[in-house]
């Protein structure tokens, strides 16, 4: 009985070193690139989760929309506007999927053929849809 329990620890404890080292190399090749982020970005849409555009949504009979544009000049700093406001310069860092842009947290959905996907982690949770410049 001790022989077999031994052998299903051992069973065991390799199951458990397979799942540490895959879940590891997962992690390690999903770490995004931040030197793909770099340039200019505009957003064409901007959703919530459901696909609602804030069309609806009025202000002196005109639908409300927000346009956001972010500049990342480098891997730490970028150029931020909202409804073309003045540019702010601002640090941002990105760990795994997600730029952390002040108290704001954005995971990236998508980043292929110069079309960036962020959902937004707090507020409202919208997604924002941009392309490169």
């Amino acid at each position: 009985m001790k022989k077999i329990n031994k052998i299903t620890n051992q069973k065991i404890h390799l199951i458990a070193i397979f799942l540490f080292l895959t879940g590891g190399i997962y992690s390690q090749n999903t770490t995004l690139d931040s030197n793909l982020l770099l340039g200019k970005w505009d957003s064409y849409k901007i959703t919530t989760l459901d696909g609602n555009d804030g069309s609806n949504i009025t202000f002196d009979g005109k639908p409300f929309r927000k346009k956001v544009m972010m500049n990342f000049i480098s891997s730490e700093k970028m150029l931020f506007s909202i409804n073309n406001s003045d540019e702010i310069k601002i640090k941002y860092t990105v760990k795994d999927s997600v730029i952390s842009i002040g108290h704001g947290k954005y995971r990236i959905i998508n980043l292929k053929d110069g079309k960036l996907v962020l959902k937004e982690e707090k507020l409202l949770a919208n997604l924002i849809y941009l392309k490169k410049d």
